[in-house]
This record gives C-alpha cells, structure tokens and sequence, in this order.
C-alpha cells in the first residue's frame, strides 16, 4: 500500500527517469508542494508525458508502475483523497485497506458511469485516469477481461500500446462474433471519449498536429476536456478547406464518425429531444444505426389526398439533433460512416461504382446519379432517399457542392463563412441551394458562378428532381398545394 508513498520510490523514479524529471521540472514541483502525495504525484505526472521519444528504460519502468497501481484503485494516491466521497455515495467500492484488491477493479469503471454525478474535483481525476488507460487495454481491467477472447480473435497480431488494441477492437465492434459483453464495455469506452477526446489515445495522437495547428481547442476557456464532437467538427471543417489532413488521423476520424453514427445514445442531445419519438415511431427497432434511419425515416410528411393535412412526424427538436449528428460525423464526406447505407448499397456501388474511391462525397454522388437505376436495390434507394433529405436541406453537408460552391455562396446568398457553425433552423429551411441555383441562369455577366459550381448544381438539381422533398425551396413554400392537388406523386 505505500509503494506509491514511499522514498525509496522516488529514489528509484528520479534514477530511472532523471532525465526526464531534468526536462519536466514540473513534476518535482508538484512533489515539493505535497509531500503526502510523493511517488504518487510523480508517477502521475511523468505517465502523463511520456512521448515516443522518451528514454526506452523509463518509459518500460513507468509502463510497469501503470500495471501495479491500477491493479488497485487505493494505490492511486491521489484518486483516493479526490473520490472517497463519491466512492462512498455511489456504493462504487470500499475504502478500507482490508478489502479484496481484486475486488477493487470495477471501481473506476463504476465512476466513470457516474461521470456527471461527481464532484468536479473527481471528475477531473477520473478524466485523468481514463487518458492513461487508453494508452494500455491491460490499464482497463474490466474491459481488458469482457474483451480478452476478442482481442485474441480479431487483435492477435497487434502489439499493446498506443491505443492499439482499442482501435483495433473499435473497428470490429460491428462484427456478429465480437462478445456481447466486450460490446458494451467498447461501447462504454467511447461514452467516456465524447467528452475528452483525449481518453481516445490512438486519435489524440495522430491529429496532434492538426488539432494543434487548426487551434480546435481555441474556445475551450480553460476547460480540461474537449469533447471529441468540437475536435471532429474542426477538423472536417478544416478539411472542407482544403486543408491537408494526414491518412492517419483520417482514417481515425472516420473510425469514430461511424462509431457516433451507429450508436445515437453517444450523443445526449439527440437522447433528450428524441426519447419521445423513439418511443413512437421506432420502438420495435434494433439499436444502433437503425434506430436513427428510422427516426430519418419519419421526419419527412406524406401527404394524404384530398386535404391539406400531413401525417405525424418527429418533433423539429428532434429533427435538429439529428442534422447536428449528422453535421458532426459529417455524413456525406464518406458513406462509409454509415454502416445501414453501406450494407444496403454495396452491391450497388460494386456495380455502379467500382471505379469511385471512397471519401470528398464521391460516393454518395455516384450513388446519386443512378437513384433512377433499375440496377439500384430497392432497399438502397430508400435509405438515400433518407440521406438525401437532410443534406439537400443543409448547405454544408454536401461535400462536393460545399467544395465548388462555398465561396459563390458566401458572396451572392448570404451562406455562413465557417463550416462548423451550428446556425441551422430546420423549421425555416435553407435557402442556398435555391439560390445558387437562380444564379446559374443569371443574365447579368457581372454576376455569374464559377463554371465547377454551375456543373454540381445542374447535376444535383437533375438528381433531386425526382422528388420534390429533396428541393426544400419548392416543397416549403408549397407544401399544402401539393398535399391538396398532389399526394399520389412523389
């Protein structure tokens, strides 16, 4: 038990780790401000540092010291004074020194499910310990033990460390093998993650760089935890730019775009504002990606003959969370995200588009340009169709239209100047599209779009012509004519 306080800990850290403690002078401060805390203090402090560069001996000593202290939550010196009364309250352990070690292991975990129940003081702890877990899948007992089989089924040829055991575990959390119980502690994982990017270790350190150059954290005023939606919205806005992204850290952007998209309870607005609906129109469908195509599927109003009535749909609130969603994970950038799109379409775009590469909204273009096909499963046309509606309502979330047309936009209708602004009122619909669209039969010679936008907005206007919900400008203003003269047409 006193291992972490103990002098002859120091002793051994400063000799293993002098190198590091010389260029950290900060880590020796924090022990001379609170000698009752010592080895643990410094250990937490140098844990936090470490870098792929740091000296091989330390870095293996300091991974050592991980395993044995969080074996048992009482030897994180710290944690304890921090969290005693929240472990207490919660029934989240027992603090006397008596206890079974082995027992202790589901207590941080049990904290970390009363996140927003703690003190801020304990909040910050278990933030703090939750980052150095995702470092090492053995620093997470409980989900190192639920995914212990998976790991050796789907990860056996990945080394630990890193955080690459989580990423690899992530990204076959969709497979029909991987273990229920491992599932849900995944699952679990990324609800900690949403809010502090930084407890994802693989995603933090491949866009260091990118967050740190494109200042995603400039807004934090002095918050510790930046919750992965800010990060992910920066940098695709970055990205809608033109801005250079390295694959590596894309390819981690996308791993928890679809994650978010898969599991809607990861986002608590969309929980607060659409239980209601939930309950109404999808109560009888599968959890995940289903459950939100099914709320997509009841947000738009069929029209009934003979009167100017519409058919119940989901709440605007609701209908917002869900464009916010889709806004975050950035749904037209990649179909990929979306694993109900992906699975009903994948015949098609093995037929119709095996010559389109993933990413920049290429995919779903192509897709696009054959929703008339015969060749297209029925199935994929309808969860488009769903897709189409949300991003025909929302300027920046057709990639390709955003990319030629961002700065037309911006000059002739008025359009927002950053891509990662949450002004959307889905009550009063958008209006870009429509304009752009006068503007590319404009006579005036002093006024005209750049020849890329003309030609994205003709081919996505040809596309949408099938269906007058997918032409906002048109369907809003006209909704009751067309529910009185034209409900058996689409």
């Amino acid at each position: 038990m006193t291992v972490t306080k103990s002098d002859y800990f120091v002793n051994i850290t400063k000799n293993i780790c002098r190198t590091m403690l010389d260029a950290n002078q900060n880590c020796l401060q924090s022990i001379a401000k609170n000698e009752s805390n010592l080895g643990a203090d410094q250990l937490s402090c140098l844990i936090d540092l470490v870098q792929p560069e740091t000296d091989e001996n330390c870095k293996l000593y300091l991974q050592q010291m991980e395993l044995i202290i969080f074996s048992d939550y009482r030897l994180i010196n710290k944690f304890m004074m921090a969290c005693e009364s929240n472990i207490k309250q919660l029934k989240c352990g027992r603090i006397d020194f008596d206890f079974n070690v082995h027992s202790q292991n589901n207590t941080i975990q049990c904290l970390q499910n009363h996140l927003d129940q703690l003190a801020s003081v304990c909040h910050d702890e278990i933030i703090k310990i939750s980052e150095l877990q995702s470092n090492d899948i053995h620093l997470d007992k409980p989900l190192f033990l639920a995914c212990r089989a998976d790991r050796e089924k789907f990860c056996a040829n990945i080394k630990s460390g890193n955080g690459r055991i989580y990423r690899c575990l992530t990204s076959n959390i969709d497979h029909p093998d991987m273990d229920d119980d491992c599932k849900k502690k995944m699952i679990e994982r990324e609800m900690l993650i949403s809010k502090d990017y930084k407890i994802s270790r693989s995603l933090e350190q491949s866009c260091k760089h990118h967050i740190k150059s494109f200042e995603c954290r400039k807004n934090a005023k002095g918050r510790k935890q930046i919750r992965l939606s800010q990060i992910l919205l920066c940098l695709e806005g970055a990205h809608a730019k033109g801005l250079l992204i390295v694959p590596e850290c894309k390819a981690e952007m996308l791993l928890h775009r679809r994650f978010l998209f898969e599991n809607y309870k990861l986002t608590p607005d969309l929980v607060s504002y659409c239980h209601r609906d939930i309950e109404r129109f999808c109560s009888n469908v599968e959890f995940g990606a289903k459950t939100l195509h099914c709320l997509m599927k009841n947000v738009r109003p069929n029209r009934r003959r003979g009167d100017a009535h519409l058919k119940q749909r989901i709440s605007n609130e609701c209908e917002r969370q869900i464009e916010d969603l889709l806004k975050e994970v950035n749904i037209a950038e990649d179909w990929r995200v979306d694993p109900i799109l992906q699975q009903a379409c994948q015949s098609t775009v093995n037929e119709l588009c095996s010559n389109i590469r993933p990413g920049d909204g290429r995919i779903l273009s192509c897709l696009a340009d054959h929703i008339e096909s015969a060749r297209m499963a029925d199935d994929c046309r309808e969860y488009l169709h769903q897709m189409q509606y949300f991003i025909s309502r929302n300027f920046e979330l057709d990639t390709e239209i955003y990319e030629a047309c961002q700065s037309d936009a911006l000059k002739y209708c008025h359009a927002k100047s950053s891509w990662n602004s949450n002004d959307f009122d889905p009550e009063r619909g958008p209006t870009v599209i429509g304009c752009l669209y006068r503007y590319v039969y404009q006579l005036d010679f002093k006024i005209q779009l750049q020849p890329k936008c003309i030609f994205h907005i003709k081919r996505v206007m040809k596309n949408r012509a099938a269906s007058v919900d997918l032409l906002p400008f048109i369907e809003i203003p006209c909704i009751q004519d067309l529910a009185k003269f034209c409900s058996s047409e689409q």
